[in-house]
């Protein structure tokens, strides 16, 4: 099999995860998260279907957030093991969605076209409200805001456009 017929059976195999209900167990739904979040970096895919792509994985990302966040809520701290690990890999995995954005954000700011000014704005938008998910389920997990957490958002932001916008 050749390396694009691959590809595009791996794609859709996402595809059909991601157009799937999601299971009952946002742990279980967190793992496979993860092992598809590889086809967010294909190179091959066009800029619109990364984006179509990062869409589907952050509501994904944050419909498994939104399922576990109950489990924390409950917890004593420290968090047992059973949740701590769950809580971190939902962290990185918010984080890996954020910065699939902002290499997207990188390449149409390399083809930059006034008329994609608001499109930066939208998806530096998505990043950044996957990065704030991020910052809430790791306070509500006890823990300190993952490292570099800050200057991620800050480059998402200054992505955006919108320093310049406001120069102007």
């Amino acid at each position: 099999m050749s390396e694009p017929e691959r590809s595009s059976d791996s794609l859709d195999a996402v595809l059909t995860w991601l157009a799937g209900e999601p299971g009952d167990d946002p742990v279980s739904d967190l793992a496979l998260l993860r092992s598809h979040l590889v086809a967010a970096g294909d190179d091959t895919l066009s800029i619109s279907q990364r984006e179509e792509l990062l869409d589907l994985f952050r509501l994904r990302a944050l419909d498994i957030s939104g399922r576990f966040r109950p489990c924390l809520l409950t917890a004593t701290l420290p968090l047992p093991r059973d949740l701590h690990v769950p809580a971190a890999t939902l962290i990185d995995s918010l984080l890996v969605i954020a910065e699939h954005y902002r290499v997207v954000l990188a390449d149409l700011q390399r083809r930059w076209l006034r008329s994609r000014r608001q499109e930066l704005v939208v998806l530096s938008g998505h990043a950044l409200g996957l990065v704030g998910e991020a910052c809430m389920i790791g306070a509500m997990a006890g823990a300190a805001a993952p490292f570099g957490l800050w200057q991620r958002a800050h480059v998402l932001w200054l992505a955006s456009g919108l320093r310049e916008q406001m120069n102007e």
